[in-house]
């Protein structure tokens, strides 16, 4: 009888063990499949976190002070400021998210070293400019191209309102008056900053900050007397520059005194002036085919230079055509105060060799070899070293 509560308390006490351990092991997989289903959970959510955290656009300043939102690839550009395809060039190192360009960009490219080394930028469209109108465009053809970006210049303020109507993302450059190198900095920080190259472009501004206060350095010891007066020919309507504009500077920058200093901006003047003037030297613009030997030579319809110093002392020079014409604000635009400088102070400037000083700049600059030959190509040698 003993034994057998015994055995019977001995049962009762395994089936209670039994029963605990079976919920225990039920708590501890119910627990297992929470901890589980809280995992698949994270693992389903993170990517969604994931996704909303990517990028697709960044947020530009403009020239205008307006914040403008712009794709983060840059694939679709079009450019209507005429020096900025070679701009994009020198800080990207190609052209081929250049699409469109304004028709005389072109005929730089066309004609320059560009043409070599970014030839993709010969297949850019130009048939959306509106012909004989400046910077105005075409809105049905601009828009066929499908441009993500569009920069266009601020002194044209009914054409951004025109573009910006018709759903176009316009950036605006400004041509403004004073230190034209802070304000070509800002192009370059604009260019920059649109394809995330901002170190790139850093470097340009500093590079050719480097090299104008080299000049400046090198020319101060020479008082205004003893700087010589030139004429800037624009083209055959003498079109000439005034005062306070990008031209006027690096005029006088490199140690020349502009005779037209006194004009407000651009303006056509006569031979008359020019003969009252009497500049001692005589730049003739990447703008015009007009060479040196026609003027040197008479060759101008209805215009006499025979009498005027520069033509009487043979100090005609064409302007260098790099990348771009030198002239207006672009990547060599340092080179060109160089230049000026030499050709103003020959036996000063002696020592600058212009021809290493072009493939230096290459070389470092552009990443790219050019032969004696494609220097003196740049230089306008056969017309500028007589």
């Amino acid at each position: 009888m003993k034994n057998r509560l015994w055995k019977n308390i001995s049962m009762l006490l395994v089936i209670i063990l039994i029963g605990t351990m079976f919920v225990g092991c039920q708590e501890t997989a119910k627990d297992e499949e929470q901890a589980v289903d809280k995992t698949q959970e994270a693992v389903q959510e993170k990517p969604q976190e994931e996704k909303e955290e990517v990028k697709t656009t960044r947020t530009i300043t403009d020239q205008r002070g307006l914040e403008i939102e712009v794709p983060l690839e840059i694939e679709r550009l079009v450019l209507l400021p005429m020096p900025l395809p070679s701009i994009v060039y020198s800080i990207v190192g190609n052209g081929e998210s250049v699409i469109g360009m304004h028709p005389t960009s072109m005929i730089a490219v066309e004609r320059s070293i560009l043409a070599e080394m970014a030839p993709e930028m010969l297949k850019a469209d130009t048939g959306f400019a509106a012909k004989g109108k400046g910077f105005d465009v075409n809105i049905e053809e601009l828009l066929k191209l499908n441009p993500q970006v569009v920069v266009q210049w601020g002194h044209v303020p009914e054409v951004i309102e025109k573009m910006e109507a018709a759903g176009l993302t316009v950036l605006v450059i400004e041509v403004r008056t004073g230190d034209s190198q802070e304000n070509f900095e800002e192009w370059i920080r604009i260019i920059g900053e649109l394809f995330g190259k901002e170190e790139r472009a850093i470097e340009l501004s500093r590079l050719q900050r480097d090299i104008i206060e080299g000049v400046k350095e090198s020319v101060a010891k020479f008082e205004e007397a003893d700087r010589p007066e030139v004429f800037f020919f624009f083209n055959e309507e003498l079109r000439t520059t005034g005062g306070n504009t990008h031209h006027n500077f690096w005029l006088e920058t490199s140690g020349g005194v502009n005779v037209a200093r006194d004009l407000e901006g651009w303006k056509n003047v006569d031979m008359e002036q020019i003969l009252k003037w009497n500049p001692e030297i005589i730049f003739v613009s990447n703008f015009t085919d007009i060479m040196p030997q026609d003027i040197l030579e008479n060759r101008i319809e209805g215009q006499d230079w025979s009498q005027v110093e520069a033509v009487k002392s043979g100090r005609v020079y064409k302007i260098p055509e790099g990348v771009y014409r030198w002239e207006p604000p672009n990547a060599e635009r340092a080179l060109l105060l160089q230049w000026a400088a030499q050709k103003y102070f020959p036996q000063e400037f002696a020592a600058l060799n212009m021809i290493e000083i072009v493939t230096d700049f290459y070389k470092k600059f552009f990443e790219r070899n050019i032969s004696e030959e494609e220097a003196k190509k740049i230089l306008h040698f056969e017309h500028n070293y007589r």
